[in-house]
């Protein structure tokens, strides 16, 4: 018997190249399970900025697509400028008014059997439990980001805020009313259980994966005791990701080890201008180079020797972690060097690479990469593609979301 579930997420983006994100692999996963997907998304997001071409702030009411079996329902929302700023707020409420106007009573998709509100950001999951409650159909909660918390960790909103408040309680309420807590982060469920006294058992943990799992990495380049160790970074270059302390870290690596190094950083973000004058300024061993799409990012993987993931220490991260670039360097094969101090390190769990609990440690890092041999760089290469196709393949993914659904289609 099919079933078909909405999954209500406003930065939903399209695949490129059937190439997408989670809710778009994870959707044309579950097809094999019988379960079709209408992914409920807004028009305008601030990373990407109008998701079809051909769409603009005129748009009245919702566009309609399918991408390889999978639907998408587009929810008209205004553009704005600043993560942090009015327009931003303004464009979560027009996705969950524009949701409740136009979703209610459709008939030109199908009927849910299901719904999953996604966060981030609450107003968009509570749509998803407002019209679950309509349609009588069971309500599914899934936590990518324990948002706004992450704001207030970085220090850019108060905890006191109104807004907070507001959100935290809206937090509460949902998963307090969802039938299953999706989380991304192995550890969430901790939140639940100290915050608003949830079972456990109520929790779900599906991480988030890639498509690079059907790939085959190239073999690593021998890598001689005077060659140049070319280390790669690839996403967003703000303020959560540790770029800066990374960089000045560089400065404090003893000279010998350093010009055995090359780093460069491909991506976008608001610090980028600022290191990138930083690094020159301080003659560091570092480029920064412009984003790739998404489906050129496999390729760019596979001309680095290492690959670098870091974040700047926060509470949240007790919980563990899930980024999405992890997913994508392990199916690499290629050795990954991880700075960032959690409770649970895919990195640490697979042995794919050298860990780090603070930037302090970067000089020690580097010395021991450098003192090592071909064959431990091979081995931990391995050790990370194998660890993808376990842990991050959405064919998999997908099946033990299937397991958890099952019960109450």
């Amino acid at each position: 018997m099919e079933h078909h579930i909405w999954w209500l997420n406003h930065h939903a983006d399209k695949p490129v190249n059937s190439v997408g994100g989670r809710h778009f692999s994870l959707a044309k996963s579950l097809i094999q399970f019988g379960i079709n997907t209408t992914i409920i998304t807004g028009t305008y997001g601030h990373n990407s900025g109008y998701r079809f071409s051909e769409l603009n702030s005129d748009i009245k009411s919702p566009v309609l697509r399918t991408y390889d079996g999978v639907d998408y329902c587009s929810i008209p929302t205004p553009s704005y400028k600043g993560n942090a700023s009015v327009g931003r707020v303004k464009n979560m409420l027009a996705f969950y008014f524009g949701a409740m106007k136009y979703l209610r009573g459709r008939t030109d998709i199908p009927k849910p059997d299901l719904i999953v509100g996604s966060v981030v950001h609450p107003f968009a999951a509570y749509a998803g439990y407002r019209l679950s409650k309509y349609y009588n159909v069971p309500f599914v909660y899934e936590v990518r980001d324990l948002w706004p918390r992450t704001l207030v960790e970085l220090g850019r909103i108060s905890s006191k805020h109104p807004f907070v408040i507001l959100l935290d309680k809206l937090d509460g309420l949902l998963a307090k009313k969802a039938k299953l807590i999706i989380t991304t982060a192995p550890l969430m469920k901790n939140h639940y259980k100290e915050r608003f006294n949830i079972s456990e058992d109520k929790c779900l943990w599906v991480t988030n994966g890639t498509a690079f799992t059907k790939n085959d990495p190239a073999p690593m380049r021998v890598i001689g005791k005077n060659d140049v160790i070319q280390v790669g970074y690839t996403g967003t270059i703000g303020l959560a990701n540790g770029i800066k302390e990374f960089l000045e870290e560089l400065e404090n690596v003893p000279k010998e080890t350093l010009k055995r190094f090359n780093f460069t950083f491909v991506g976008e973000g608001p610090l980028k201008k600022e290191l990138a004058a930083y690094s020159l300024e301080k003659g560091l061993p570092v480029k920064f180079k412009d984003s790739v799409p998404k489906d050129q990012v496999w390729d760019l993987l596979q001309e680095f020797d290492f690959l670098l993931f870091c974040l700047i220490e926060s509470k949240l991260f007790k919980n563990g972690i899930s980024p999405n670039k992890l997913a994508d360097y392990h199916s690499a094969g290629r050795p990954i060097i991880e700075i960032v101090s959690c409770d649970s390190s895919p990195v640490q769990s697979s042995g794919a690479g050298y860990h780090a609990d603070s930037f302090g440690e970067l000089p020690k890092i580097l010395s021991a990469i450098c003192s090592a041999d071909q064959e431990e760089y091979t081995e931990k290469g391995k050790k990370g593609y194998l660890y993808a196709q376990n842990q991050y393949d959405w064919d998999k993914l997908a099946e033990k979301i299937h397991e958890s659904l099952k019960v109450l289609l």
